[in-house]
């Protein structure tokens, strides 16, 4: 084979090589993994990317790390991400997604009334971003969390109502549907509450009235018991005097006896 035919060749496979390897650059590999589910191996590839001072990818390895650890529910993390990401790369088109997970964090990290504010706030400045009908929806959350169900319904209804083709629609009409569920346990509660303070009553009024009966039975006993001895004292005092007269009748016989004899 000549010698530059030769060297044709290789300089092919040489570019051919390159193509690929730029094809799968470690962003691609990282977001591959993460449409996956494979959520560990992306995170490692998108942290290794911002330890890569060569690397001009760290704007996108960094938004994609704050979804793929928000994933992996390393919250305290992920609100260093964010952070780090609103500071350095406040003019990409990215920061609004990640102003939104930032108030979704909140929920997330057991702040309800924060998060509100927060997505109320992303709501009011980014009115046109395709995550508002998302951030009602977390705002719906947030109130249920609270146990505001009231307001909370009223949210995903008008999420519903006003964006039909939203992703979160289904998940709004499930919540309501919760909701409604909360409310007939809430009722049923009361009812079993109000049920067993009847109860409650009923049983006082119950051992009321039997101690009363008790009392009552006693203090007749006890009448009994000193009508019984009044009535066996005054038998006794009868008897006595019967015997009394009984000795009496007795004695007079016998003195009369006595003066017959001395007459005669």
């Amino acid at each position: 084979m000549p010698r530059i035919i030769r060297f044709v060749l290789i300089a092919l496979a040489v570019s051919s090589s390159l193509t690929a390897g730029e094809g799968e650059s470690p962003l691609s590999s990282g977001i591959d993994a993460l449409q996956s589910g494979d959520y560990e191996t992306a995170s490692g590839v998108f942290r290794s990317i911002l330890t890569d001072p060569l690397s001009s990818d760290h704007s996108e390895a960094l938004y994609w790390l704050i979804k793929t650890d928000i994933v992996l529910e390393r919250y305290d993390t992920v609100s260093a991400w964010v952070n780090q990401f609103i500071s350095d790369h406040s003019s990409s088109e990215r920061l609004s997604e990640v102003l939104y997970h930032r108030a979704r964090l909140m929920h997330l990290q057991g702040e309800p009334d924060n998060a509100i504010i927060a997505l109320g706030g992303f709501i009011d400045e980014y009115p046109d971003s395709p995550l508002v009908s998302s951030a009602h929806y977390w705002i719906g959350e947030a109130l249920t969390s609270l146990g505001r169900l009231d307001e909370a319904h009223a949210v995903f209804s008008g999420l519903i109502e006003r964006f039909p083709s939203s992703s979160k629609r289904e998940a709004a009409r499930y919540r309501m549907n919760e909701i409604s569920l909360l409310y007939r346990e809430k009722e049923l509660l009361e009812l079993l509450r109000w049920s067993h303070e009847e109860h409650l009553r009923d049983v006082e009024d119950f051992h009321r009235r039997e101690n009363e009966y008790r009392d009552a039975l006693a203090v007749h006993q006890e009448e009994f018991s000193e009508e019984g001895r009044t009535r066996l004292d005054t038998e006794r005092l009868l008897n006595a005097k019967a015997r009394l007269l009984d000795l009496r009748s007795a004695y007079l016989d016998e003195l009369l006896e006595l003066y017959d004899d001395d007459a005669n």
